[in-house]
């Protein structure tokens, strides 16, 4: 009789185990075929909610001239909206930002620029960096979110010279807004195409030398 008890008790605590390793499975399944993933959807109401909030955060005319509105993505999963806006500033960025919200249009976070930054013309950055001692500047990058590792975001213009020489300057980092140079960068060896850097070819070996 007591035998019997053991492995009722044995063959229970094995059903539980399966009903629960079943549910766990089920849950994973349906995350790992994308229903975590976001998908574009039309959601006027969502993006004209989104693209008010933006306006008031940065201007009315701000986002006229520099910004533009794109895609709107939903999860099923994650209950929430993403939109989806870019700079029309004329400089090369890779700094796409979002606004999540949900279904309500409350906001669930921002990761766009903290403020209406301005651009100084590409004419006026290479000259600047030619003060810091950058021989050829030929490439502006646009960078929104620079220093995000340190939660200190700010808006900087890139300015590289693709051609250096070891022991030239070949990144300048300057303000976006009023030129002030935060950083520059000296190349530990010469220019060679193979290797990728910030979005431009660099050597591997161009360690930045001087700030």
């Amino acid at each position: 009789m007591r035998m019997k008890r053991v492995y009722y008790a044995l063959f229970a605590l094995i059903l539980i185990a399966v009903i629960v390793g079943a549910i766990l499975y089920s849950k994973f399944d349906n995350y790992s075929k994308g229903s975590g993933d976001f998908e574009p959807v039309d959601a006027p109401e969502i993006k004209s909610k989104a693209i008010d909030y933006v306006t008031e955060k940065l201007g009315e005319s701000y986002v006229k001239d520099y910004i533009s509105v794109g895609e709107v993505y939903y999860s099923d999963w994650f209950k929430s909206y993403e939109v989806e806006f870019d700079y029309n500033h004329g400089y090369r960025h890779d700094n796409l930002f979002l606004v999540s919200m949900d279904k309500n249009g409350n906001l669930h976070s921002y990761t766009g620029p903290n403020g209406p930054y301005q651009f100084i013309d590409e004419e006026e950055a290479f000259r600047i960096a030619r003060e810091q001692g950058m021989q050829n500047p030929d490439e502006a990058f646009f960078n929104s979110r620079y220093g995000a590792e340190v939660f200190d975001l700010y808006s900087v213009l890139e300015i590289y010279d693709t051609k250096f020489r070891k022991g030239e300057i070949y990144k300048v980092v300057m303000d976006s807004t009023t030129g002030e140079v935060l950083e520059k960068h000296e190349a530990s060896r010469n220019y060679y195409e193979d290797v990728s850097v910030g979005g431009l070819k660099f050597p591997d070996g161009a360690v930045d030398t001087a700030k």
